[in-house]
């Protein structure tokens, strides 16, 4: 099958590697010749596409025009243009036109805001609280007009080799922001490319899904755990440092996953952040 990655940063080129070694022909996009260049290096081949200019949109229509079907990836950070759901809305047109057998967003769980609950799972409604996750909710709409192709999946937060989340701010000495008794979900880069290619190629995916490795953290276990191997203290922002950290949306939430993997037969391999952190914190030394 082939593949486009649109948005080839750090999760797409994960999957662009993925893709590659099950030996699918892999496209991807960039906005600057240095990405481009980095691309054609890992066996991608890249085009030119800034998403919010539809001048730039030709080599685009060429390609999909000229290959198919297509498994199309979109992964393109929010926030990269002045109104980034209008520049997805304007681009799922365009893919629209060349009926992709499968189109799959790469969204956040951001969008579930505050709902009240202890945990949820991609069947739960989505409740944006902030103006971040509006436009998160917003371009998830736009990319839906792509019709019965379209697939979203909802991620917790990234990290893997050269993401490790937290470690600057210990390294530099400075204190954690944000409630401790906060849960962090978290996913590594590796599993969310794969549940990417699952909710892709498998018919039974939901059109929405959730990617976390379904084992949060206290937020203080998990800077107590990193800050020990990297043998540095850990301090928190006391309450009265920072504006009502206790009470942000959705802070002791945890994300089920059950239910995604059941419908895509994915399983997260890196279960464990602590144990995924010792990994990537070895392999540094």
């Amino acid at each position: 099958m082939n593949s486009l990655i649109i948005g080839c940063g750090y999760l797409g080129r994960a999957l662009a590697a993925r893709l590659l070694a099950a030996g699918y022909p892999v496209h991807g996009t960039a906005r600057q010749p240095a990405g481009v260049e980095r691309l054609r290096a890992l066996g991608v081949s890249p085009l030119t596409l800034q998403v919010g200019d539809p001048h730039s949109y030709g080599p685009l229509r060429a390609t999909l025009h000229g290959h198919g079907p297509w498994h199309l990836y979109y992964c393109v950070p929010p926030g990269t243009g002045p109104n980034p759901p209008g520049d997805v809305a304007r681009l799922a047109a365009v893919l629209a036109e060349h009926g992709p057998r499968r189109a799959v967003l790469a969204s956040s769980m951001a969008v579930y805001g505050d709902r009240g609950v202890d945990a949820v799972d991609a069947d739960i409604p989505a409740a944006p609280a902030d103006g971040r996750a509006r436009c998160l909710k917003d371009i998830e709409d736009a990319w839906l007009s792509l019709g019965g192709s379209a697939r979203i999946v909802r991620l917790a937060g990234l990290y893997g080799p050269g993401r490790i989340v937290g470690m600057t701010t210990l390294l530099q000495a400075q204190s954690v922001a944000g409630d401790p008794e906060d849960l962090l979900n978290l996913i590594h880069v590796e599993d969310a490319a794969a549940l990417l290619q699952a909710v892709a190629e498998e018919d039974g995916a939901a059109t929405i899904e959730l990617g976390a490795d379904g084992l949060p953290l206290r937020r203080r276990d998990y800077y107590q755990h990193l800050a020990a191997r990297l043998g540095v203290p850990c301090q928190f922002e006391r309450a009265d440092d920072t504006a009502a950290i206790a009470g942000r949306p959705g802070g002791a939430r945890a994300c089920r996953i059950d239910p995604t993997c059941a419908r895509t037969r994915w399983q997260p391999r890196y279960r464990d952040v602590r144990l995924a952190l010792d990994q990537l914190l070895t392999s540094r030394q």
